[in-house]
């Protein structure tokens, strides 16, 4: 059903095509007749009307023909065949009344050529109401649309009505005292009730006028709320109408092609509109719209100008005298105007693209704000005019801004020699590639964005950081209270009941009060065990009885490799002179060594372990490496946690896992001397 829909559809596209083409041929015809030459054709109409029929009918033709359930093709097509209706029914006028046609053919012919004109007022705003999509969509675009209607109809049935159409059809010298002019008026509706609203005619035109300002009104709202296709689509419009414009005021076809060949430019909007639906990317048409209305103005302030200044000075100065002042004063101002307005226009189109201090700025204020990237890449997208701006880390995108379109260009980020994420760019409609001004923006970018990409990152860490350590910090809290709670306060609390019943019985029985003592002096060992354990846990003593690298010495000493027949060797490497650290760094690294070389020996095959201590440049570094073949990565426990933790809350950094030769566990820590507070 679809498909004979189709055909039919396509049927009757060609057929008013056809139509259309067979009533210019006629019109032409009957003015060769009539022996018309190019002044009648011009006055008569015949230099302008037909232009529209050209333009109009093929384009609405291969729309209908390859859209037809979109309406603006047939819209186009009507407006094409009533173009080549009015200019057929013109000499057509003539000619039946030469040769003495009937006489309701004859007034048929007349209105036809008088009124015809005003369906193009109706027609060419609905085209443009339905635009790009072909539905009116909102109840306000319907409205107007029905304000169209109404009023380009009421001018129809007012033209038809008025007495004006003799004065029309006596200039295409029909003697008055011929058939047509017979019965008096020939205006078919010149003696209804409708000639009597005629001085309502104006009013009409104002309310067509108040519709056609609100359709500009629905086409700039839908370029400003509408996606990058289509303002594309829009733009199309722009260029073909002030193509138009440039060619008719200027006169450049007239001078070129000759006076009937004027309105040769009336041809371009229906080829715009085309364009726009069927081949939108045809081209960049918005760099081809900023060059043209760049100009167009220049152009036209440039003239203004001279005139004005041919103007004044020729009150002062002979004509010759100021028509040269005024014209090197044009060629003094025309370059930097040209820039000017260029520069307005692009920023108009493109953004901001061709003002790199704006750019740079912007960037600048999103460095002094590193969690608010999502702001700034929104804000870059639309001071460039981008459909799509991203920056990835990785593989996974940190923040957006638009819809990502089918191609995209890439842009790397590096900070120093590493590659920290990179930026996507969305190509705008109708562009093969990113431009070079686009590319130059780009370059000045990249580096910024990379040192914010590292900043965000940072802070991200940094925050994570925090949050680990809070978390550290709590559980090491709880477990202090734990071991308080059920070593020293438990063992205090009995002591506190023993001592009570030692007062009770020491006069009358001595002997179970010393019994109680010898409890008393048990539970207090223990408490003291308990406490020192925790004291220990704390800072171990034994950092400030033998010094770091004796310590370390000492604890692996007393480990034991995990199976019991084999030999176990750990090897410190450092200068005990050299190890001269802040209390908080002094015990991180000792923790880290011991946590690591328990995970060598205790957890793996391990049976030697090398642990290298350098101090240099106000760094530390650990590496603790065992011989125990690992493969795959460690899976992240209590210990690997806890040595992450302490290196990165020195502001350090921490890595752990197998290597060719075992595993591994590295850390470096900055030494300061703020960094001295004990852990």
């Amino acid at each position: 059903m679809s498909g004979m829909r189709q055909v039919l559809a396509r049927v009757a596209a060609l057929s008013a095509a056809t139509m259309a083409c067979l009533l210019l041929c006629l019109a032409f015809v009957g003015a060769a007749a009539l022996g018309w030459g190019p002044p009648e054709l011009a006055e008569h109409g015949l230099a302008s009307i037909p232009w529209l029929a050209v333009g109009f009918t093929p384009a609405g033709a291969i729309l209908a023909w390859q859209r037809s359930r979109n309406p603006i093709g047939w819209l186009m097509l009507a407006t094409g065949l009533v173009a080549a209706v009015a200019v057929a029914s013109i000499p057509g006028t003539a000619v039946a009344a030469e040769q003495d046609w009937p006489l309701w053919l004859q007034l048929t012919l007349a209105n036809v050529s008088f009124s015809a004109w005003s369906l193009w007022l109706i027609l060419i705003p609905l085209t443009l109401l339905c635009f790009p999509a072909g539905r009116l969509g909102t109840w306000p675009v319907r409205v107007i649309a029905i304000i169209t209607i109404v009023g380009g109809t009421g001018i129809l049935l007012l033209s038809l009505a008025d007495p004006g159409i003799d004065a029309w059809v006596a200039g295409f010298d029909i003697p008055a005292d011929g058939p047509l002019f017979a019965a008096g008026s020939i205006a078919v509706l010149g003696d209804t009730v409708v000639a009597s609203a005629l001085p309502l005619l104006p009013l009409l035109f104002v309310v067509q006028s108040a519709a056609f300002v609100g359709m500009v009104v629905v086409l700039t709202a839908r370029f400003a709320r509408g996606d990058d296709r289509v303002r594309q689509q829009l733009f199309w419009i722009l260029l073909s109408a002030l193509s138009s414009v440039i060619l008719l005021g200027t006169g450049v076809v007239a001078a070129v092609f000759g006076p009937a060949f004027g309105l040769l430019a009336l041809l371009l909007p229906p080829i715009g509109i085309l364009i726009a639906i069927m081949r939108v990317n045809l081209f960049d048409v918005k760099l081809v719209f900023s060059r043209a209305l760049a100009w167009s103005i220049l152009t036209t302030v440039l003239v203004i100008v001279f005139f004005a200044l041919v103007a004044v000075l020729g009150t002062l100065l002979v004509q010759t005298a100021s028509a040269v002042i005024a014209a090197l004063a044009v060629a003094l101002v025309f370059e930097p105007l040209r820039r000017v307005f260029q520069r307005l226009v692009d920023r108009l189109i493109y953004g901001r693209r061709s003002e790199p201090v704006y750019l740079v700025e912007l960037v600048g204020s999103g460095i002094s704000r590193a969690g608010d990237l999502p702001s700034l890449v929104s804000r870059l997208a639309d001071s460039l005019k981008l459909p799509w701006l991203a920056i990835r880390a990785g593989e996974r995108i940190l923040t957006a801004s638009g819809t990502r379109p089918a191609v995209v260009e890439i842009f790397p980020l590096r900070h120093g020699a590493d590659e920290v994420g990179s930026v996507e760019v969305g190509l705008r409609r109708g562009q093969g590639r990113l431009g070079r001004p686009d590319r130059e923006v780009m370059d000045l970018l990249t580096p910024f964005l990379a040192m914010l990409l590292q900043l965000t990152a940072v802070s991200e860490d940094l925050a994570a950081s925090r949050g680990r350590i809070v978390a550290a910090t709590e559980e090491e809290r709880r477990r202090l209270q734990g071991d308080l709670h059920d070593g020293v306060a438990s063992a205090l609390g009995g002591v506190a009941f023993k001592i009570e019943g030692i007062r009770n019985r020491i006069h009358q029985h001595p002997r179970e009060a010393i019994d109680l003592l010898a409890g008393v002096h048990d539970d207090v060992v223990r408490a003291n065990s308990t406490l020192r354990e925790v004291i220990h846990d704390l800072h171990p003593t034994e950092l400030d009885t033998l010094g770091l690298v004796g310590a370390i010495r000492e604890a692996t000493a007393s480990l034991q490799p995990r199976r019991e027949t084999s030999d176990r060797v750990v090897t410190v490497n450092a200068d005990p002179e050299r190890m001269v650290l802040p209390a908080a760094v002094e015990v991180a690294v000792y923790r880290i060594v011991i946590e690591a070389t328990t995970n060598a020996l205790r957890h793996s095959a391990a049976t030697g372990v090398a642990i290298d201590l350098t101090l240099a440049s106000s760094v530390i570094s650990i590496t603790v490496h065992d011989n125990a073949a690992r493969a795959g990565e460690w899976t992240t426990g209590v210990g690997l946690r806890s040595m992450r933790d302490r290196t990165e809350q020195l502001g350090g950094r921490f890595h752990a896992g197998p290597s060719a030769t075992g595993g591994i566990v590295e850390a470096v820590i900055p030494v300061r001397e703020t960094a001295g507070s004990d852990a």
